[in-house]
Parts: C-alpha cells; structure tokens; sequence
C-alpha cells in the first residue's frame, strides 16, 4: 500500500496544482507531498501495530542525501530561522525534504512490476504537462478562458516553472525513448508500446514549444553571478556558515547583495524566491551542512551501474540541478529517479529490533508524530484559503469581505508575516475609505448621528494598521516586505500623527538596509521628506534613487516636483524633459508630463 502511495504522490507532483492558495503551485504541491508522507507514516505505524516478526530497518541508498537534507534543514531551522514557522512553511524547507525522505523509504522495495507503473505515471503526467504546452503555445488556454488570467501567459505550466518543464521533459525523454525502443523490439503488447510512442511524440513536441516560447520570451532567471554572491553571504560568520540563513530568508539574503545593475531590464522589479540552483539555494539558506546533503544527494545518483540508460538520466538530474533554480517538482522526479534505480548497487544491511516494545512504542510515536503534523498542515491550509479568499476579494473591490477573511487568517495561522502585512493595508484602506467619504460634505450630512462613529472608527483603523504592520516585523525582523511596509503605514498617518515621519524614516533606513539598492525605498524617503519640506534632503535622496535606477520615471518626476516647490524652475524643467524621455508617448503621464513641461517653458519665457 506505502509503495503505490508514493508512485501517486510522486508521479502527481508535478503535474498537481489548485488556486486555493495564494501560491497555486508550491503550496499545493507541498500540501500533497506533505499528506502523502504523512498517509504512509500511519500505514507504517499500523504495520507495526499488527506485525508480529521482529522489526527489520534499513535507510536505502536513494533516500540518504535527502534524509541528511532534512537534518541539515532543521539544523538550520533551529540556528538560524528568524521565524520557524515560515521556515516549516518553506517549500524548500524541512518538512518537504522529509516528506521525500519517507516517500523514498516508502518505495525503496518495489518489484520490478512497481518501477514500471511509476514509469507509466511518471509518462502520463509528462504528456499532460506536454499537451498543456502546446495547449498554451497555441494561445487555446486564453481563447477557451479568457477569464482565467494565468492562461494567456503562453508559457504558463502546472509545474509552476517553465525551467522545471523543460527539465522534466528532457528527463522523461530519457526514459521514454529506450523503453520504447525496447517494446517495439520486443513486440510487447499494443497497448504499451502505443503508451509510450504517443508519450514520447507528445513530450517531444511539448520540449518543442516550451524551448522556442521560452528562448523567444527571454524569461528572467536570476544570473549565476549574482547566485554566488548571495551564497558567498554565509561565510561572515561561523553559524551562518554551518546552518546558512534560514529556510525563509532567502529573498533577504537576495536583496542585501542585488547588484544595482539589476535595476535596469526586465528583472528590475523581480524578486527572487531562490538561487540560481539548487546547490547556490542550499548553501544560501543551510550553510555547508546544507550543501553536504546536496552532494550526498548527486553521489547517489552518480553511483550504481553506469552502462545502463538509467545512467544517462541520472546525469541529466544532475545537470538539473545544476543548471536551474529549485522546485519542489524537480525534485519529486529526481526522488522518482533514485527509486528507479534502487538496487543497482548492493542495499546497506538493516538493522534488527526484535523487543516488541520498541516496535510498539515505536508505532504510537509515529500516530503521534502524524497527528500533531495533520493539525499543523489543516490550521496551515486553512489559513492560506482564507488568505487567498481575501486576495479575491479585494480583487472584487469588497473591502468588508476581504477584512473578514484575513482576520480569518491570522486566527487559523497567526505567524505568517504577510499576513499581517495584508491585514495592515487593509485596515489602513479602509479608514482612507471612511475618511474620504466623512470629508464629502453630502456623504456626512446623510450620516446624521453616525459620523462621530464613523471618525472614532477610522482612529481604530489606523491603529490597527500599525499594531499589525508592527506585528509583521516583530515575527520576522530581516523581512524587508515588512519593514517597507512599515513606514508606508506611518507614512500614511503623517497627517494625523506627531512623530509619525520619524517613524517612518527609522523603519525605511532599517529597509534599506536590507535592501540598499532597491530605488522605490528611496522615493519613499524622499517623499517623507516632501512632507517636512525638507527639500535638501528629498533631492539627495531622489537622486540616489536615480543612479540606483537611472530609467526609473517615478524618481525623476518626484525630483521635479521638489524643485518646483522650491521654486527652482530652471532644474524643474531639466529634470522633467528627462522624465518624457522615459514615458511611453502613448500614455497618459507622458500626456501629463508634457503639459507642465509646456506650461512651465511658457512661463518662463520672456
């Protein structure tokens, strides 16, 4: 039962996602590889419940790189995680590298029968991935739902990464195409051999247009320069360098080292979620412990018998992991791999417990290790429904609906910094909204009685705003989401609060300081600035944003407008013909800019 478990949850992976949650890939797809773990561990703890031999265990060669992944995960979790349930949350955290581990365990003794209904799986899932390709490439997805939005992307795969397709289909071909060499050879049954010969020219045409569509749309990776001076962070110090910097911090990782050059092209507002591969990504965020698990990981799949085909699929595994950033899919098909290729070298010798007691004892632990982690995984889910749901309701312009349900949330999960982060926004749109609708002299005077309600609850609002912006950063205090998020609810306040512009100053430096080449904090700065008429200040700070972003149109404009308040009318001027440069004429801040270009050269003219 545990091995046709995994050969489902494993061939699935891939191919499985649902738009439940805010991510409809990596969340789900944890989600399923997590419950299929935990299905097989209460299959184990049943077994050894009714078993009554001695109990006989071995640790299989497939599964020790991930089984020393995951100690190198919780290593990290424990040293360096600045929020430990983000980092349990992780799709590349320690509760996926488990979920393999177990998975691999759960498959390590198939027959030969097993291995190929995985191969099947694992063919069937490819052609669909493939069909959903070409599906795609042929503009049908948006054509059949134009509603759907992440179906006019052409490009768009249930792997949730175009690299991690065309890993898988060059993966899969490997496979596919001596098998069916071999059954047309052997003239097996029909049915099988037409499985294959369709799966392989349907794989074959999805690598097709997957590689055209993706070398035509120059899709943004993040370069393997930048990759290695993230991961080069871990060694200032010894803890770092043993455990790295959390399972979740790797985007804090990113953003202390983004080179400024990384502000221009079609990566300037791409915030990376992991390395450049998998071994830049598992040193970044586990330190040498991390990445000893990483080439444990690649000498088992270098080892075994090197003459067969198998070989040859190992090896592009490894050039997988090599070549393309992390995926929770990408590694389900290397788990598969090992599995196939279980018993090409001799099984390490099991252990033998023959008390009954520790086979007993060690049932009940499993039931309890499993129920613990079911209740974690349903309050995790959980929130993420909710928190998806007041995504889509803020979509629908439905404040109400979308404050309800991230109170939802937060109650379900109440330490995830983005949630908090949301919940802040919303509250402080919110009072905006009542503000507004108080400062309409039609608006109040049909309120009657209920505009001194209405005012005491935009003071709430407000409050609220911050306590839950304070919040974000207090359960994550290297997240830069936060911290920018921070100052833009004091920011927002200025008006109504004393010191609020200090505040929001203290929480952008803290920001840049982790994100010191990101322009958009500096506008911000700027802009707090404006507020106090500190105009010196202001302009420095635009103009740090512009050599940070020199095509940047927002912090020249704001540039401008500083010198229009100090009346410099000549660097307004200047810096506004600058700022058309950068406007698409067609648009309507071109439009605008233009007129006060015009207007502003009009009055100046003698």
């Amino acid at each position: 039962m545990a091995k046709k478990l995994s050969i489902v949850i494993l061939g699935l992976t891939p191919l499985f996602f649902l738009p439940t949650a805010q991510n409809f890939y990596d969340t789900n797809k944890w989600m399923l590889l997590s419950v299929g773990a935990l299905l097989v561990l209460i299959i184990w703890a049943v077994a050894l419940f009714r078993v009554k031999t001695p109990l006989r265990a071995a640790l299989p060669w497939g599964a020790l790189g991930f089984a020393v992944l995951t100690l190198a995960s919780l290593v990290g979790l424990i040293a360096a995680s600045t929020n430990k349930i983000e980092a349990l949350l992780s799709p590349l955290g320690p509760v996926t590298f488990a979920a393999l581990t177990i998975l691999i365990l759960a498959g390590s003794s198939m027959t030969k029968q097993d291995k190929m209904y995985l191969r099947r799986v694992l063919y069937t899932v490819t052609g669909l991935v493939g069909l959903i390709a070409l599906y795609q490439a042929l503009g049908m997805g948006k054509l059949v739902l134009p509603q759907v939005q992440f179906l006019a992307d052409p490009l768009w795969t249930p792997t949730g990464s175009v690299t991690t397709t065309i890993a898988l289909f060059f993966i899969t071909l490997s496979l596919v195409i001596p098998d069916a060499v071999t059954s047309f050879k052997k003239h097996q049954e029909h049915g099988a051999v037409a499985l294959l010969v369709i799966s392989l020219i349907i794989i074959a045409i999805g690598t097709t247009v997957t590689l055209s569509q993706f070398i035509l749309k120059a899709a943004g990776v993040l370069p393997f320069d930048v990759g290695m001076v993230v991961a080069s962070q871990i060694f200032k110090n010894s803890t770092s360098a043993a455990a790295g910097v959390g399972a979740e911090n790797f985007v804090t990782a990113f953003t202390f080292v983004r080179p400024a050059s990384l502000n221009t092209g079609p990566l300037a507002n791409v915030i990376f979620a992991t390395n450049a591969d998998f071994f830049l990504h598992i040193l970044t965020v586990y330190g040498l412990t991390g990445l000893a698990g990483a080439l444990i990981l690649v000498g088992n799949l270098v080892s075994g018998n090197k003459k067969e085909w198998l070989f040859f699929t190992k090896c592009l595994c490894i050039a997988s992991l090599l070549l393309i950033p992390p995926t929770i899919p990408l590694l389900a098909v290397i788990a598969i791999i090992l599995i196939l290729a279980e018993g090409d070298r001799p099984a390490p010798k099991p252990i033998t417990v023959k008390p009954s007691w520790i086979r007993i004892s060690a049932g009940i632990l499993l039931m309890l290790v499993t129920a613990g982690s079911f209740y974690f995984l349903i309050r995790a889910y959980t929130a993420e429904v909710y928190f998806f749901r007041s995504l889509r309701a803020a979509q629908a312009n439905d404040g109400t609906k979308t404050y309800n349900r991230q109170i939802q949330a937060i109650r379900a999960n109440t330490f995830l910094s983005r949630y908090h982060i949301s919940y802040s926004q919303t509250s402080l749109a919110l009072a905006n909204s009542i503000a507004t609708s108080l400062n309409n002299p039609s608006a109040s005077s049909s309120a009657g009685t209920n505009t001194d309600q209405n005012r005491q609850l935009v003071g709430q609002l407000m409050q609220q705003a911050v306590t839950e912006a304070k919040i974000a950063v207090t359960l994550n205090t290297t997240n830069i989401a936060a911290w920018e998020n921070l100052g833009l609810t004091y920011q927002a306040i200025i008006p109504v609060a004393t010191d609020a512009a200090n505040w929001a100053l203290t929480a952008y430096q803290t920001a840049v300081k982790l994100d010191p080449s990101n322009p958009n904090l500096f506008v911000n700065i700027g802009s707090v600035f404006v507020t106090q008429n500190q105009y010196d200040n202001a302009i420095a700070v635009f103009e740090r944003a512009i050599q940070l972003a020199p095509s940047y149109a927002n912090a020249y404009y704001n540039l401008a407008n500083v010198y229009k308040l100090k009346g410099d009318t000549v660097n307004q001027a200047k810096v506004l013909t600058n700022t058309l440069k950068l406007v698409t004429p067609e648009s309507s801040d071109y439009a605008k800019i233009k007129n006060e270009l015009d207007a502003l050269q009009h009055t100046t003219t003698p």
